[in-house]
């Protein structure tokens, strides 16, 4: 009688001791990698957690400062302001063309209310009258203060370019040009005037001390 084998049923004889030992070192690899790679990832989360909040309170504290900064400025400016105004309110009686300059370069340095009270009574001058340096009537065109507050620059409609002190209210320099003078500006440093013709640019001209 022919003898029938099922070949489903057969069991694989178990493995042999060194396989074992293989295995269990390979799954013991595996799983030290895996703790690895968890604690490296754990690692690497908290360190950009710590640099998140690093930046963030760096840029925090930056702009903080820019606002401390800003609020500083803005009130050092409005002071200056004020005391300039106040300056040219004592001098309104007695030296006028001072009195002027100083409540534009209050209004400049800040538009405060005393300021603009200063201006409002400076509009109210004769101001073409008190900038002009010769007997011919002339329009002032445009004005504008040095860097440093020292110096006023007045162009007008004849080409004359006046340089006022504003410390003692009274004239420099006068500059001669071949155009009516529509606009004015100094340089940062304050060394040269630039001013711009009707018709034509007019060349920087150095500031004379």
């Amino acid at each position: 009688m022919e003898e029938h084998h099922d070949h489903k049923c057969r069991k694989d004889p178990p493995p042999a001791a060194p396989e074992r030992v293989i295995s269990q070192a390979v799954a013991g690899y595996i799983r030290a990698a895996q703790r690895t790679a968890r604690r490296r990832r754990a690692r690497t989360a908290t360190a950009l957690a710590v640099i998140t909040a690093l930046v963030t309170t760096a840029t925090a504290i930056a702009v903080v400062a820019a606002v401390q900064r800003s609020a500083t400025l803005r009130q050092s400016s409005i002071s200056r302001s004020e005391a300039l105004a106040a300056q040219a309110t004592s001098l309104s009686a007695t030296n006028v063309p001072r009195a002027m300059l100083l409540s534009l370069q209050a209004f400049k340095t800040w538009p405060t209310v005393q300021a603009e009270i200063a201006l409002a009574w400076a509009s109210g001058q004769p101001l073409r009258r008190v900038l002009a340096v010769a007997p011919v009537q002339r329009t002032i065109e445009s004005v504008t203060f040095s860097p440093d507050g020292e110096t006023l620059a007045a162009g007008d409609n004849t080409g004359h370019v006046s340089l006022w002190n504003t410390a003692t209210g009274q004239p420099t320099t006068t500059l001669n040009q071949a155009s009516p003078v529509c606009s004015l500006a100094f340089s940062p440093d304050g060394k040269i005037l630039a001013g711009a013709l009707r018709r034509q640019l007019a060349g920087p001209k150095r500031r004379r001390d």
